[in-house]
C-alpha cells in the first residue's frame, strides 16, 4: 500500500439504525451505538481469495464461530475472521463468513450469524470514519482528479492545489463527491450546486486498498474518459479504470519571503529563488511531517527540496523512489503573524539572500531574512476533528461544538497576522460560528495531518461533552484537530 493511501476505517449501521459497537469490557459486540465514535470505528485489512478482516479499536477481529456466534475477540491470521463482503445495488453491505457461509447481523445485543439466506436484519449501511478531505488517483491512469472548469478531469501527474482537494461527503448509506467549488459530481460527468439529487449519490465497492464508485441512478461505475480523463459513470463493470485511491491531502503552502515579499519558486531550474509576486503550481511545495519531528518539501515535479553545499534546490532525490535523507529534513518554528523560519540538519536556517536566492545559511529565526509567511493554500475550507468528534455549528445559536459524527466545512481565508475562519467569533468562552467573524487565528501545523489553532495566547480545545472553547494552555490531545 502506498505510504499516501489511507486505511480504510468506518462504523457498520444496522437495519435499526444503530451502530455496531465493541465494548472494552470482555470485547462485548452488540448494535447499541447512536453515534460514531471510538468504539464504533472498524478497520477494514484485505484478506486472501476475495476475503477481508474488520479490526475494532481494540486491535481484535471481528469473527464467527462453528456455533454461528457474532464475536469480536479474534486475532489477526484466525480463518474464523475472514469475511466476504457483499455490496448491495442500494449501497449496503451484506457480511458473510468466509469459513461458514452464514450472513452477520442482528439487533441490540442479540447479534448472532448462523444463518444462510440474508434477511432485513442483516443489510448493513457503511459509514465512513476518515477525514473527508482526500484526493483521488485513477488505479489505471496514475493520474490525480482535479477542478477544471466545471468538470473533474483525471490527467494531474500530482494533487497539486485548491483543485485536487475533493470532500467526500456520506449521504444515508452512499457518498457525494464534491469539488472544491462546493458542487456535487453527478453520474452524467457534470457539477451540480444540488446535493439532494439522487444522481450525486454513489455506492462505495471495496477491493483491498482500490475503490470504486457505482451509481445509485444509473447503476454504472464512475471511470476517467478521453484524453483528459473526465470523471463520469459510464462503464457496466470495473476493470482498472474504475478502480481509485484515496489519498490524504496533505497540506500543499507557498512560502513568501519576509525580506522582498516574493514567494519561493522552483521556476528557474533547480535552485530555489523568491523572485515571483503571484502563486503557480511552482510556488507550491507539499509538507509531510516526519516521526523525528521534522518535514519534508515536496514540489510539483515529485522533488525532494534539499539542502545541498549550503543552498537550497530540488532535482534529487526523486520522493517517489527514495525515501528522504538528513538533507531533507529541515524543523519548522511558527512564528507570529503567520510566519515561519526553516532550519536545516545543520543548524542553519533556511534565508533569502541579497540576489534573492535561497540558501541555508541563516543564524537565527530572529533575522528577517530567515522568515517566511506560510499559507495554506489547499484548504479553502477546513474541516476539524478532534478527540471526540466533528466540529459543527447548532442550529439556532450557531455555538459550535466538537462532538458531532458528521462534518461541516468553514471557508479559511489569510490575514496579515493570521487566519480567519468564516463567521467565527469567541466570546464568554464560547464559540459562534455565525458570529461577526473577523478574528486572527494563529495555526500550526502537527504530525498525522493535525494541527493546532491559538487565539489570544490559549489553543482551541475540545470535551466529550461538545464545548470547544479557546481554553487550552498547551497542545495535547483535546486541542488537536485533524484536518
Amino acid at each position: 500500500m502506498s505510504r499516501y493511501t489511507l486505511d480504510w476505517s468506518f462504523g457498520l449501521v444496522n437495519s435499526a439504525g444503530k451502530y455496531l459497537t465493541c465494548e472494552t469490557f470482555q470485547k462485548k459486540v452488540g448494535c447499541t451505538g447512536n453515534k460514531l465514535g471510538k468504539k464504533q470505528i472498524l478497520f477494514l485489512e484485505a484478506g486472501t481469495e476475495g476475503t477481508v478482516s474488520l479490526r475494532t479499536h481494540l486491535g481484535n477481529y471481528i469473527r464467527v464461530d462453528g456455533d454461528g456466534k457474532f464475536l469480536a475477540d479474534g486475532e489477526k491470521g484466525d480463518q474464523e475472521a475472514n469475511l466476504v463482503i457483499e455490496a448491495q445495488t442500494d449501497g449496503r453491505w451484506l457480511l458473510k463468513s468466509s469459513k461458514y457461509g452464514w450472513y452477520l447481523g442482528g439487533s441490540g445485543e442479540n447479534l448472532s450469524a448462523f444463518i444462510s439466506e440474508p434477511q432485513e436484519d442483516r443489510f448493513w449501511k457503511v459509514h465512513l470514519a476518515m477525514h473527508p478531505q482526500i484526493t483521488l488517483k485513477n488505479v489505471a491512469r496514475k493520474r490525480y482528479v482535479h477542478l477544471v472548469g466545471d468538470v473533474l478531469n483525471t490527467d494531474s501527474d500530482m494533487p497539486w492545489g485548491e483543485n485536487a482537494t475533493l470532500n467526500l461527503v456520506h449521504n444515508d448509506g452512499c457518498y457525494q463527491i464534491q469539488a472544491v467549488n462546493g458542487n456535487f459530481l453527478e453520474a452524467t460527468g457534470r457539477l451540480t450546486e444540488d446535493a439532494s439529487a439522487i444522481s450525486t449519490h454513489f455506492i462505495l465497492d471495496f477491493h483491498g486498498d482500490v475503490i470504486s464508485f457505482k451509481s445509485k441512478s444509473s447503476n454504472k461505475y464512475l471511470t476517467s474518459l478521453g484524453a483528459t480523463g473526465l470523471l463520469k459513470a459510464t462503464k457496466p463493470g470495473i476493470t482498472k479504470d474504475e478502480q481509485f485511491q484515496m489519498e490524504d491531502s496533505w497540506p500543499q503552502v507557498s512560502l513568501q519571503a519576509c525580506k522582498s515579499e516574493k514567494f519561493l519558486s522552483t521556476k528557474q531550474g533547480v535552485e530555489i529563488a523568491a523572485n515571483t509576486s503571484e502563486v503557480t503550481l511552482q510556488e507550491i511545495f507539499q509538507i509531510e511531517p516526519q516521526d523525528d519531528g521534522t518535514w519534508i518539501f515536496k514540489t510539483n515535479k515529485d522533488k525532494y527540496l534539499e539542502s545541498k553545499d549550503g543552498g537550497l534546490c530540488s532535482g534529487d532525490p526523486d520522493c517517489t523512489k527514495n525515501e528522504p535523507t538528513a538533507a531533507n529534513k529541515f524543523t519548522m518554528e511558527f512564528l507570529a503573524d503567520n510566519k515561519v523560519a526553516l532550519a536545516g540538519s545543520s543548524g542553519k536556517y533556511v534565508r533569502q539572500k541579497m540576489n534573492k536566492y535561497i540558501d541555508v545559511q541563516g543564524s537565527g529565526s530572529s533575522e528577517v531574512d530567515c522568515q517566511f509567511t506560510m499559507t495554506i493554500v489547499n484548504r479553502p475550507t477546513l474541516c476539524l476533528r478532534g478527540s471526540f468528534g466533528f466540529i459543527n455549528m447548532l442550529q439556532g445559536s450557531g455555538t459550535l461544538e466538537c462532538n458531532k459524527a458528521e462534518p461541516q466545512y468553514f471557508a479559511m481565508s489569510q490575514t496579515e497576522s493570521g487566519y480567519e475562519l468564516d463567521k467565527w467569533t469567541s466570546s464568554d468562552n464560547l464559540i459562534n460560528g455565525n458570529g461577526g467573524g473577523g478574528e486572527s487565528y494563529h495555526i500550526e501545523l502537527l504530525r498525522e495531518s493535525k494541527l493546532a489553532i491559538k487565539f489570544n495566547g490559549k489553543y482551541l480545545q475540545g470535551k466529550q461533552t461538545g464545548e470547544v472553547t479557546f481554553s487550552g494552555s498547551s497542545i495535547n490531545k483535546d486541542s488537536t484537530w485533524e484536518y
